[in-house]
């Protein structure tokens, strides 16, 4: 019955979206802006099942985990784990398999691993330092190091012969973030977007050590981000609810959000003043004009993504919010999630934590009700995005069991 109420209220805000005129785009040509101030479904109430899937320190599993900043599933749903000195592999139950890679300066070896990817194909690259990429075959051999012209953050996908992903870059305005293209010489062939980073060099270090690009950064400051989701990557800037759809030849196709109001973000400087000294704060944290919208963005395998929901500071809450819309842009429903995931897959959500100890955790939540949630709006009808250089998928549906 719930189902059916949701479909209903789904039907019903299509035909009037029908009646409006408004939609996005049946083919190529111009994008379309949808801004939402409803979502097109009532909340669903998700059913979840959350348990430890790889421990910290060493178990019979495996070796543990050291220092994690990030994972990715390989299309056979093996889990890639970014650790400081290493890149671990574990099987999809949380089973120790291998290592990638190794500190050093040789053939296959990173000083600093800040980001990593796993191409349909089975190839890893792995971000080092933000100044080369190491690609290793599927079997985990050395294949090349790929020098960048300009830094790239920890964001970043490969499709076809291009890398897709945030970089720095130096401008007469300051330090500018981007969303470039880049070629496998490590030169940028497309800028999609940019902004400045806010008070550059300006407030000291936290330890008073010269300067830092925007003093002391923290879970408000300005950020973008991109998430990449069947052949379309999606980008969106915090400060500004809206998200871009970009086709992998570089055409904007839709941009869409929500009409929301900008809230200050005084309440957020109290909280880090009574945590942390006022003294401290105004010396060595900048904030924004305004709370950050968002805190990340995440897309499953239907093409959905999630705009996750920016918390109140310094909140010791793990559960948060998402906005959920569909590959054209329709803003779907809102979700209680138990924490911030780092993936999502056939309804099953990947977090990083840390146990009681300070070890680092990878929990996994099971939605028990996934198949139920509605994928798209009743007038989704806007065809996939075309590739410059297809690369078909081969994914196989991850294990809920």
């Amino acid at each position: 019955m719930r189902c059916q109420r949701l479909l209903w209220r789904g039907l019903c805000w299509g035909i009037v979206l029908l009646a409006a005129g408004i939609g996005p785009p049946m083919s190529g040509g111009q994008k379309t802006r949808l801004l939402q101030k409803e979502p097109v479904f009532g909340p669903p109430k998700l059913v979840f099942q959350t348990s430890v899937l790889i421990e910290g320190g060493a178990s019979e599993k495996g070796p543990g985990l050291r220092e994690v900043s990030g994972l990715h599933l390989d299309s056979e749903n093996r889990i890639y784990i970014l650790e400081r000195t290493r890149i671990s592999i574990w099987t999809s139950s949380g089973e120790y398999l291998e290592d990638r890679g190794s500190l050093g300066q040789g053939p296959g070896e990173f000083i600093q691993p800040v980001g990593i990817f796993v191409h349909e194909d089975g190839r890893l690259f792995v971000n080092d330092q933000g100044r080369s990429l190491i690609e290793y075959s599927k079997q985990g051999d050395f294949i090349r190091r790929i020098g960048l012209r300009t830094g790239l953050t920890p964001q970043f996908y490969v499709a076809g012969q291009n890398i897709y992903g945030l970089a720095n870059s130096i401008s007469a305005e300051g330090v500018m973030r981007q969303f470039v293209k880049m070629d496998f010489h490590g030169n940028v062939k497309e800028v999609y977007d940019e902004f400045r980073l806010i008070d550059v060099s300006v407030k000291a270090s936290a330890d008073g050590r010269g300067g830092t690009m925007g003093g002391v950064q923290h879970e408000y400051s300005p950020a973008s981000y991109l998430c990449f989701a069947r052949d379309a990557i999606y980008y969106a800037y915090n400060l500004d609810y809206l998200v871009r759809k970009y086709s992998l030849a570089g055409q904007c196709l839709v941009e869409f959000g929500k009409q929301e109001k900008a809230q200050s973000a005084q309440s957020a400087r109290a909280a880090a003043e009574k945590a942390w000294g006022k003294d401290y704060v105004q010396k060595h944290v900048v904030f924004p004009p305004s709370q950050p919208f968002f805190r990340g963005l995440l897309a499953d395998e239907k093409g959905r993504v999630y705009v996750l929901r920016t918390r109140p500071f310094l909140s010791r809450e793990k559960g948060l919010l998402a906005d959920v819309f569909d590959r054209c842009g329709f803003y779907l429903y809102q979700l209680e999630l138990p924490y911030a995931p780092a993936l999502i897959k056939d309804g099953v959500l990947f977090g990083i934590s840390h146990d009681e100890e300070g070890w680092p955790v990878i929990y996994r939540s099971v939605i028990r009700n996934y198949e139920e949630l509605p994928a798209s709006a009743p007038n989704c009808r806007l065809r996939p995005a075309q590739e410059d250089s297809p690369t078909p998928s081969s994914s196989a549906p991850y294990s809920r069991a």
